[in-house]
């Protein structure tokens, strides 16, 4: 699982033990998109589809992600992967691109999350805990 998809969790877990989320969210104002899927989404309604397109949004990852690494393993297998070829002509430019633009969405659907239950949120600091493993992470890897 992605440490997106562990780091929601782990915020529905903190909220739930203190809150109906979806009665809380109902009551607050709408959250709207950031720029710019503002002007090219609909906001999605407080409460209940609120917090499912963002669990939705969140969760995706870590479906794409093995199927981006099928599709790689039988593109390498097919000799048409190219891996570190930015041409257009190798499987593995497109792929680095649905993956981005996955990980580009969850970590946007983990942002309005919060930024809609950021007071509830508040007593636990989830942005350094989220920063402070990612740093890890980070480290680890560099």
């Amino acid at each position: 699982m992605s440490f997106c998809s562990n780091f929601m969790r782990f915020l529905l877990n903190y909220l739930s033990e203190r809150c109906d989320i979806v009665y809380a969210l109902e009551l607050k104002p709408q959250q709207y998109h950031f720029y710019p899927f503002r002007w090219i989404l609909p906001s999605w309604q407080m409460g209940y589809n609120f917090l499912l397109y963002c669990k939705l949004g969140v969760l995706q990852y870590t479906v794409i992600m093995p199927i981006l690494t099928a599709i790689a393993f039988i593109c390498e297998s097919l000799d048409v992967y190219n891996e570190g070829t930015f041409d257009f002509v190798s499987a593995w430019s497109y792929l680095v691109i649905v993956a981005n633009l996955s990980q580009i969405w969850a970590m946007y659907c983990l942002i309005l999350f919060y930024q809609a239950c950021k007071e509830e949120l508040q007593p636990m600091s989830p942005i350094s805990k989220f920063l402070c493993v990612k740093l890890v992470v980070f480290a680890s890897f560099w």
